[in-house]
């Protein structure tokens, strides 16, 4: 792949992330539920805690605005802490748990 190949693929991806933040800040805003999970207990923070920069980030201060459960564990017990963490990323101070 060369150089212009790439940068269309990242311009492309960029794109492709403030489709998703714009979509999901708007759901938030009118009203969909932060604390809501799937059938295996994970929650929107949860996905958005595991997701890469930058999207994981911007999802998760909108997540943070309407009073999300950073606490909340999955059916296993993990918290979005622990999601973060089993993706890679450092631990945030945003995910702490007391």
């Amino acid at each position: 792949m060369d150089y212009l190949e790439k940068a269309a693929l990242a311009s492309l991806e960029r794109c492709r992330y403030e489709h998703v933040i714009q979509s999901s800040l708007y759901l938030l805003g009118a009203g969909a539920d932060p604390g809501a999970h799937n059938d295996g207990g994970v929650t929107p923070l949860m996905k958005a805690a595991a997701t890469p920069e930058p999207l994981g980030a911007e999802l998760i201060a909108g997540l943070l605005k309407v009073a999300t459960d950073v606490d909340a564990a999955d059916n296993s017990g993990l918290t979005a802490l622990n999601h973060a963490v089993n993706a890679g990323k450092p631990p945030l101070p945003w995910l702490h748990q007391p």
